[in-house]
């Protein structure tokens, strides 16, 4: 018996079958693209909350090491996008036997290279937690084996505790410090400037810089954030009133917020930290002022 003749696909058959694999092919693609929008997008968010917690390592180092916790005006306004605060620049500070508001001098133990000559700049604090900081003008020697110290612009101790005989300035410390200031542009550079030098980009591409100022309230232990630090006399005070209660600021909340870029757009992300100010139970400071 002869075998029949073998039959092949029709015409519609293999247009039935081209379509078919169209549609498995099309669907096997929006598959794989959407896993690879999604892979990318996760790891651009993880690469982006990555370089945040850099940058914030980073700032958040430099505040923790704030002489005495306190903040200040140099060289940038301390507000909701920049800070600035004092580090140790040589010494953990020394005694101040005597200032003279009138000659606008300070007698300090120490030699005259741990006090530092003409421009090195150094915080005076006095024993009612009032500072300011100044440029040496002039580092003499003085009586009973004590430095006399000028600032280098005058008026410089106007207001301050000055010695006396019933109430002395042994709670009163000069610091030497280099002022350390972190400004955002408000487009996407973090700057860092120290003392008068120039600006240094210290992280590009960012979207957002928030500082906020928590004070914890002394009555009651509320706390308040606020986006500017509370002032005495234009100048930031670790002290003050709000809301008609004593307050001390606690610590810096500092947000940073940045995009990264993946196969489905841009992913944002931000990263949130707390910095503790540091802090001293027999010696802190109200509020810096600048004489430079």
């Amino acid at each position: 018996m002869r075998r029949g003749a073998k039959q092949g696909f029709t015409l519609v058959e293999m247009l039935i079958a081209l379509g078919i694999l169209s549609i498995v092919l099309a669907v096997a693609y929006a598959a794989i693209s959407q896993g690879l929008r999604v892979q990318s997008g996760q790891e651009a968010a993880t690469a982006t909350q990555a370089r945040l917690r850099r940058i914030t390592e980073v700032f958040t180092q430099e505040v923790r090491s704030a002489v005495l916790g306190a903040v200040s005006n140099v060289p940038y306004t301390s507000g909701a996008n920049s800070v600035s605060f004092m580090l140790l620049d040589g010494g953990a500070g020394f005694q101040v036997t005597a200032i003279d508001v009138a000659s606008n001098t300070v007698n300090v133990y120490g030699s005259a290279a741990d006090v530092g000559a003409a421009g090195t700049q150094v915080m005076l604090v006095d024993s009612g937690g009032q500072a300011v900081l100044f440029n040496v003008g002039t580092n003499s020697s003085g009586s009973g084996g004590t430095r006399l110290v000028a600032p280098s612009k005058g008026a410089c101790f106007t207001g301050m505790a000055a010695s006396s005989t019933s109430s002395s300035n042994r709670g009163s410390l000069l610091f030497r410090v280099k002022s350390l200031g972190l400004s955002y542009d408000g487009t996407d550079t973090l700057y860092q400037r120290e003392r008068n030098g120039a600006a240094q980009a210290l992280a590009f591409n960012l979207t957002g810089v928030q500082i906020d100022y928590v004070y914890r309230g002394k009555n009651t232990g509320t706390l308040y954030t606020l986006s500017t630090p509370l002032a005495e006399s234009g100048n930031p005070t670790r002290t003050g009133v709000h809301n008609g209660e004593p307050v001390e600021l606690l610590r810096l909340q500092i947000e940073l917020r940045s995009e990264g870029r993946s196969l489905g757009g841009t992913v944002e992300r931000n990263y949130v930290s707390q910095v503790e100010l540091g802090s001293n139970p027999s010696f802190n400071i109200k509020a810096v002022r600048s004489c430079i």
